[in-house]
């Protein structure tokens, strides 16, 4: 699956968006570069937890 990013005020939806995919099994994480590990200890994706890694620091 190949995410159509469109702006907005922050990255939430398409993060969130793409979770829902993920839980469905209808999409997979391939490769995440720069952020924070997107899973949480039971193996699921955690958006509130990889959001922190859109905060600048």
């Amino acid at each position: 699956m190949v995410a159509n990013i469109r702006s907005g005020s922050s990255p939430g939806g398409a993060l969130r968006y793409n979770k829902e995919k993920v839980d469905k099994d209808e999409a997979e994480v391939l490769f995440w570069q720069k952020m924070l590990e997107p899973f949480d200890r039971y193996g699921r994706m955690d958006v509130n937890a990889y959001m922190e890694s859109f905060i600048r620091v």
